[in-house]
C-alpha cells in the first residue's frame, strides 16, 4: 500500500496512464515519454556508472529537446534549470513565511551552476572521452533532475500535451527569469521531490 501510494504521488501511475492511452496527449509525445522511460530503465539496470550517467542525459534530451535543434548545449541545461526554477518558485510560494526569498534565489543559482557542471561533464565524456571527473554524486544529481522533470511533465498533461508545449513553456520561464520577472502563473501542485539543502 505504501509503495502504491508513492507511485500514485510521484510519476509512475501518471506515466502508465499516458502510455496506455488513458490520458490524452500528442502521439509523438507519448512515444518520447516511452523512449525516455526505457532510457531511465537502462540507466537503473546498468552496472557501470558512466553508462547510467549517459542514459540519464539521453532521457533528458529525449524529453526536452527536438531532434533538429542545433544549440542543445545551450538549450538543454537552460530548460532543465527553468523547470527546476518553477518548482522552487512554487515551493517558495507555499513556504513563503518559513524562508526568505533570498534562500530560494541562492538555491536556484546553486542548481543552475550544478546543472551546467554535470552537463559539461557529459560533453567531456561524449566528445573527449573524459571519464575520471564523473562521480557517483553526478549520477545521483542527474537522477534527481530526471525525477523532478518527469514527475511534473506527466502530472500536467493538459499543460504539457506535446513536446512543443514543454519546450515553449520552459523557454518562456527561462526568458522571464533572465529578465528578472517572476512567473505570472503556475500549475497548482507543481512538485519538487527532495530537499532544498541536498548539497547538490
Amino acid at each position: 500500500g505504501r509503495w502504491k501510494g508513492f507511485q500514485n504521488r510521484v510519476f509512475f501511475t501518471n506515466l502508465l496512464r499516458i502510455l496506455r492511452r488513458e490520458t490524452n496527449v500528442d502521439p509523438c509525445w507519448r512515444k518520447d515519454l516511452r523512449r525516455a522511460s526505457l532510457m531511465i530503465g537502462e540507466s537503473i539496470s546498468a552496472s557501470d556508472l558512466l553508462k547510467s550517467f549517459v542514459w540519464n542525459w539521453v532521457a533528458l534530451e529525449t524529453l526536452l529537446t527536438h531532434p533538429r535543434e542545433r544549440e542543445t548545449r545551450k538549450t538543454l541545461p537552460k530548460r532543465v534549470g527553468a523547470l527546476l526554477y518553477w518548482a522552487f518558485y512554487s515551493a517558495r510560494e507555499d513556504d513563503d513565511k518559513e524562508r526568505p526569498k533570498m534562500f530560494y534565489d541562492r538555491m536556484t543559482k546553486r542548481y543552475d551552476d550544478r546543472i551546467r557542471n554535470v552537463y559539461e561533464k557529459r560533453n567531456g565524456l561524449l566528445h573527449n572521452g573524459e571519464r575520471d571527473c564523473i562521480a557517483e554524486r553526478d549520477l545521483e544529481f542527474t537522477d534527481h533532475l530526471l525525477l523532478n522533470v518527469l514527475v511534473n511533465l506527466v502530472s500536467f498533461p493538459q499543460l504539457f500535451y506535446s513536446k512543443a508545449e514543454v519546450t515553449t513553456f520552459a523557454d518562456e520561464v527561462e526568458k522571464n527569469r533572465s529578465q528578472g520577472e517572476s512567473p505570472r502563473e503556475r500549475p497548482a501542485n507543481f512538485m519538487f521531490v527532495g530537499r532544498f539543502d541536498t548539497g547538490f
